[in-house]
C-alpha cells in the first residue's frame, strides 16, 4: 500500500499487484453499483469520486470524452441500471504495467482487458482493451484504491 520511499524505485511485482487490485476493485463497486447491490448513497458516490483525480478524463470505446465530473455523473444516474437482467458481471484480466514514470509520486501506465457479461457467466456480451494512468495518492488508500488516483482511461473495444 501507498507510494515508494522518496530513495528507492518502486518493485515492479508490487506495483503490478496494487495496480491490479486497484483496477479490480474499481470494476467490482462499478458491477455493484450497476446491479444496485449497493445502495444510492452519497457516501458510495463521495468513496468512488475519491479515486478520480480532478484533472481525469476518459476516452470512452464509442469515442466519448468525459472529465470527472462527466463520469461521476453517467455512474451516479446508472445505478441500477442492470437490474432488468437476469446477471450482469464485469471481468478483469490479464492487467499489464506498461511503464513507471518514476516522477514523484510515481506514476503507473497500466492496460487490462474488461469483459462484461449479461444472463450467464460464460457469454461475453464485451470486451476492451483499456489504458489506465494512476498515481501514487496515499490518501485515496481511504476509498479502497490500493494508494492510487485514477489519472486517465481510455477503452477500445476488442473483437467478440
Amino acid at each position: 500500500a501507498g507510494g515508494a520511499p522518496a530513495d528507492h524505485e518502486p518493485d515492479p511485482t508490487q506495483v503490478l499487484d496494487r495496480c491490479r487490485m486497484g483496477i479490480e476493485d474499481m470494476h467490482v463497486f462499478l458491477n455493484k453499483w450497476f446491479n444496485a447491490e449497493s445502495a444510492r448513497e452519497a457516501e458510495a458516490m463521495a468513496q468512488f469520486s475519491e479515486l478520480l483525480d480532478d484533472s481525469f478524463h476518459m476516452i470512452t470505446a464509442a469515442g466519448a470524452r468525459l472529465d470527472a465530473d462527466g463520469l461521476r455523473r453517467l455512474v451516479d444516474c446508472a445505478h441500477g441500471c442492470t437490474q432488468t437482467q437476469s446477471s450482469f458481471t464485469i471481468r478483469i484480466q490479464d492487467v499489464q504495467l506498461m511503464q513507471v514514470l518514476r516522477s514523484r509520486p510515481c506514476s503507473y501506465l497500466v492496460t487490462y482487458e474488461e469483459w462484461t457479461f449479461e444472463d450467464r457467466p460464460d457469454t461475453t456480451t464485451a470486451k476492451k482493451l483499456c489504458t489506465v494512468l494512476l498515481r501514487d495518492d496515499p490518501d485515496s488508500e481511504a476509498a479502497g484504491g490500493q494508494g492510487l488516483r485514477w489519472l486517465h482511461v481510455h477503452e477500445v473495444t476488442l473483437p467478440a
